[in-house]
Formats: C-alpha cells, sequence, structure tokens
C-alpha cells in the first residue's frame, strides 16, 4: 500500500502514478506513498497488483502539517523578539526583504543539517533595514531584546546574520513531524492496510532532511523508506506520466458520496415538513423535493471504467418533455437533502423524453461510471433504450 501526501486533493490521482517510476522496486508489496508539499499533507494507501497497476486502499486524508506549518514556528519565534505589530509593519513596508528572508528560510529548510549549519548553527541573512527599524522604533538593539527572551540561549545577531543553533531551527519542524508520524501510525493501525512495508515520499517538503529523519525514526525498520532524487519534480512527472496513461490507477476509495437529486413521496415520519411540495399529478398526494438519492458511498472502492449499478427514476409529471439528473457530492457517507452542509452540485444530465410523453409510468435508469478524471453520468429510457450521458470533470474535486 502507499501513501501519498500531497498540497491539494484534487492532486492525488496525479501524483499516486509517479509510483510507476519505482515499480521495479517495489514489485507486488504493498507501499505507503507520502506526499508532501508546501501547504497540507494528505496520505493515501495504495497496494501495487501484479499488472503493476495501483489500488487504493485507504482515501486521501492528512491534515495542515506541510512546509507553511514550519513558516508559522518560525515566523512566531521572530513575533515573540520583535512583536506582532512590528513585523506586520516591516512586511508591509519592506515586503521585498520580507520575502528575501522567508527565501533564504526556505533554502534552509531542504539543505541538510550539515550544509546549513556552521559550528552547530543554522545561519540566515536578515536585511540591515529590519535591525535599523527595530532600534528605531524601541530604542535598544535588537540583540538586547533578544537576550530578554526564551531565545537568549539559542539565537545571535552578527552584523546582516542571524545565527541559531541546530536545535532551535529543528523545532520549527516539531509540529509538523509530530502530525505526520501520529496520522501515519494511525493509518497504519488499519486493518485494510496490514503489510504495508514502504514509505515512498515525494513533494518539496519531503527534500527536508529533518523531515526525512522523522519519519526514518518513526518506521524503520518495519517499513523501508524511499525517497526519489529530487523528490518535488516526482509530483510533476508523475502528472505527465498520469496524462498519458489514467489507467495506471485501477482502483480508487470514494472520498465522497455520489448522487442524485430527486422527489419521492412525502413521508411524514422521515421527511423534512419544509421540503412537502404537492404531486403536480395527485392533488390529495405530496412528494418531498430535493432528496439525495445515493449512488456510491464514501469508502467505497470503485474500479477504472466500471459501472455503478443502475437506479430507476421516473418523471414526476405525465406531460413532461425532458428529464433532469441533477448530480451532486456529498462529504457525509448518508446525506439525506442535496441541500445539506457539505454537498456540492457537480452537474446535470438532461435526457429528451418527448417520445415517451403519456406512456404509463415511464421508467429511466441512471447510473455512474468513474473513469480516469471524470465521471461519466448515463441515463436510458427502459421503454425505448434510448441514451444519453454527460461526463463530469472532478479534477477540482478528487473522486
Amino acid at each position: 500500500m502507499c501513501v501519498v501526501k500531497i498540497l491539494e486533493v484534487n492532486l492525488v490521482k496525479h501524483i499516486s502514478h509517479t509510483f510507476t517510476e519505482t515499480y521495479v522496486l517495489f514489485l507486488i508489496n504493498n507501499c505507503y506513498f507520502l506526499y508532501q508539499k508546501g501547504g497540507t499533507i494528505d496520505i493515501t494507501v495504495h497496494e501495487v497488483k501484479s499488472e503493476g497497476k495501483l489500488q487504493e486502499l485507504s482515501r486521501a486524508s492528512g491534515g495542515d502539517w506541510g512546509g507553511i506549518t514550519v513558516d508559522r514556528t518560525f515566523r512566531k519565534m521572530l513575533t515573540d523578539i520583535v512583536g506582532e505589530k512590528f513585523l506586520d509593519d516591516y512586511c508591509n513596508e519592506n515586503t521585498a526583504e520580507y520575502i528575501e528572508l522567508f527565501k533564504d528560510f526556505e533554502v534552509k529548510k531542504r539543505q541538510k543539517i550539515d550544509e546549513s549549519s556552521q559550528s552547530g548553527k543554522v545561519t540566515l541573512k536578515i536585511s540591515s533595514t529590519f535591525l535599523e527599524k527595530y532600534e528605531q522604533v524601541y530604542g535598544k538593539e535588537i540583540s538586547i531584546r533578544t537576550k530578554e527572551t526564551i531565545y537568549a540561549d539559542s539565537l545571535k545577531w552578527e552584523g546582516d546574520k542571524m545565527r541559531m543553533k541546530k536545535e532551535l531551527f529543528q523545532s520549527f519542524f516539531k509540529p509538523s513531524c509530530d502530525e505526520i508520524v501520529n496520522h501515519v501510525r494511525k493509518l497504519l493501525a488499519d486493518p485494510k492496510v496490514k503489510g504495508t512495508n514502504i514509505i515512498l515520499m515525494v513533494g518539496g517538503f519531503s527534500e527536508s532532511e529533518i523531515v526525512q529523519n522523522a519519519v526514518r525514526s518513526a518506521f524503520l525498520p518495519k517499513c523501508r523508506i524511499v525517497i526519489p532524487q529530487e523528490a518535488g519534480l516526482a509530483v510533476l512527472k508523475g502528472a505527465v506520466q498520469f496524462g498519458h496513461n489514467p489507467s495506471i490507477i485501477a482502483a480508487r476509495v470514494a472520498k465522497f458520496t455520489y448522487g442524485i437529486e430527486c422527489t419521492v413521496p412525502f413521508d411524514p415520519e422521515i421527511h423534512d415538513p419544509e421540503k412537502k411540495m404537492k404531486d403536480p399529478e395527485d392533488r390529495n398526494s405530496f412528494r418531498c423535493h430535493s432528496v439525495f438519492s445515493k449512488h456510491v458511498e464514501a469508502g467505497t472502492v470503485v474500479y477504472l471504467d466500471e459501472e455503478q449499478k443502475d437506479h430507476i427514476y421516473y418523471p414526476i409529471r405525465a406531460d413532461q418533455k425532458s428529464i433532469s439528473f441533477p448530480v451532486y457530492i456529498s462529504e457525509n457517507a448518508n446525506p439525506m437533502y442535496t441541500d445539506e452542509p457539505g454537498c456540492t452540485h457537480l452537474g446535470n444530465l438532461t435526457m429528451d423524453i418527448s417520445n415517451t410523453s403519456g406512456a404509463e409510468k415511464p421508467q429511466f435508469a441512471a447510473k455512474l461510471k468513474f473513469g480516469g478524471t471524470e465521471i461519466t453520468v448515463s441515463a436510458r429510457n427502459a421503454q425505448t433504450n434510448e441514451t444519453a450521458n454527460i461526463k463530469l470533470n472532478f479534477l477540482n474535486k478528487e473522486p
């Protein structure tokens, strides 16, 4: 199985494909992809099948534990020393210098500790404007202020340099590394991913030696840790390869629940009174509108190009000339209505049914099919066998 950490959920399908480069290494073992980049980290578990294709065993999960979390921790240290207002003002008035400081910090994050530190210290360049402004505002040197904080023994200011002990620099990564390790341990305890023995780390954040060491310390020797050269580029390469061959991902675990909006006979014991509407064909009856008719539940394994089960729908009026199938997704496993929190409208399939007008209770079978980056929604007239379909792209919503 594989765990993939990704910046955005919609990248899972792309990054997963990077595994094809290392398939010879992993053979038919289970692998765990760690895809790490920038702001968030998402984890997915895959199994490498004998034909070299991937089957997702656990849907994407993770959190806001990427490089931006490390940046926030570094910024908090600066705030503890100079204050929130001073740092905000400096950012607004000296934006270029502020950006340069964090660019230098980004470089140090990716370097090996031995390369970025001298005599056990990590050095960052700091604009002289930063130091001068602080002295102008507060009437004392920033080095004096630093001695009044908890960083007195671990941070020194020397000219246009900020020198910190290696331990302080590593502490910026601790919240992120702890979250990653704890989450991976939780996933590995799931019986569905039993046998996972390879962790593949890709993405820019995976290039950090501190993050690599945290993963190695937590999971060696039980799991083999694989980090490709230029781990950040593995994401791009995987996206390109997936574009050429989407079938490499043979099966996924649905992140959302998929369904079609419809109306059903109103049941006062089940349905919301606010969704009660008159039946246009029977004035003595009522229907419930905005009902979420579930086709695929979140957590279900869906195979590439495999058609899901038919669901039968009926027009609500005998004189209808068309029938619409509004497709929705939900973050909940069993949504009741399409306007609940967590529901999103994906698209509509409209079918011409004028040739069945007047037929006694015509039936229409609708079903979903999941492709590489899109869902095909199809409907069939049970009386005439006429069909209609539409393809909905879910690049912005991982299936």
